[in-house]
């Protein structure tokens, strides 16, 4: 079951009044078709479905103010996949009204972690690959001096 979250009017409005249903619970919906009428501070819209399926509940009557979907940072906190960092400077951006920029400081950030942490490995790979190397002439020297001491024990 799709839970239909009302998405922002393109006014960018924090809300809207539900006006009235243009659907029943229980009537058969498509894609795009008109389910709700709602009223912002600039305009009664109707809002389309964005789902095809059967209209199960509704979460608002009318005279009703619904929110618009969730603030962007509330939905990427409940999805566990990003950093405390970051979801503070999204929050930050969005009570600011500058998510846009805060958005390239979290990109910015992010980009320096990973440039360090890449120094740090290629930093600790030079020595690796250098004890490596000696490793291997270490026994191609002993494999030589080992070839020469049984060729002289042959000759004596």
């Amino acid at each position: 079951m799709n839970t239909f979250n009302l998405p922002d009017l393109g006014e960018g409005l924090p809300d809207a009044e539900i006006v009235e249903w243009l659907v029943a619970e229980g009537d058969t919906v498509k894609v795009d078709d008109p389910i709700v009428s709602m009223e912002t501070a600039k305009a009664v819209v109707e809002v389309p479905s964005p789902y095809a399926g059967k209209v199960a509940k509704f979460h608002g009557q009318a005279g009703d103010v619904i929110k618009t979907g969730a603030p962007l940072a509330r939905a990427l906190n409940e999805s566990g996949h990003f950093p405390r960092l970051a979801l503070q400077m999204v929050n930050v951006g969005e009570e600011t009204g500058q998510l846009d920029e805060m958005l390239l400081k979290v990109a910015d950030t992010y980009d320096r972690e990973v440039r360090t942490t890449i120094d740090r490995i290629m930093a600790m790979l030079v020595p690796a690959l250098t004890l490596g190397l000696a490793a291997l002439i270490g026994v191609i020297v002993m494999s030589v001096l080992m070839a020469i001491l049984s060729i002289n024990e042959l000759v004596a």
